[in-house]
């Protein structure tokens, strides 16, 4: 996937998932006043975080790779622009680490309040009760932007999520 279709996707979905209708091309998992869980076209699941300033997606593709999206109305970027971003949830850092677990940035596209970047390391286990997710984005200077969850409702987000990557693997 594209860092523009990634951009465009958390966009269009942030606006449906507010007016309560996702879309023809995506089937709803699961729904609530914060999140959804979707089955899109491709064969990818997603989860989509949000509240009033914030959303956050996760897209695991059919071939393995999971990327993220954040939006953040704290984030002030030029249109589709490459900069660097450091993520870490709970203090585990899911971008690229060095031997003393020390985050090194990675590439990522900014667009406006949004950036996207391709993860490296296994989500749902660090997904499953997690309560923060942090994240620095390097452009002209630092921005940091935080994303609290709500960890009691994460066991049954990810659940979702893996019945939805589950059946999706399945021949059909």
């Amino acid at each position: 996937m594209t860092f523009g279709i990634l951009l465009a996707g958390i966009a269009s979905i942030h606006l449906v998932t507010k007016a309560n209708d996702i879309g023809d091309e995506r089937i709803v998992w699961w729904r609530t006043r914060d999140a959804v869980v979707t089955q899109g076209g491709d064969g990818e699941c997603s989860v989509l975080l949000y509240d009033k300033q914030q959303t956050v997606l996760f897209t695991w593709h059919p071939d393995g790779s999971i990327d993220m999206a954040l939006q953040s109305d704290d984030l002030h970027l030029d249109q589709n622009r490459q900069i660097d971003a450091v993520v870490n949830i709970d203090g585990n850092w899911i971008t690229q680490t060095d031997a003393d677990d020390a985050p090194h940035p990675v590439s990522a596209i900014g667009d406006m309040d949004t950036f996207a970047v391709t993860l490296d390391k296994p989500l749902t286990p660090l997904l499953q009760h997690a309560s923060r997710i942090s994240a620095s984005v390097f452009y002209k200077t630092r921005l940091q932007v935080n994303f609290s969850l709500d960890s009691s409702k994460m066991p049954s987000i990810m659940d979702k999520v893996s019945k939805c990557r589950a059946r999706l693997k399945k021949p059909r």
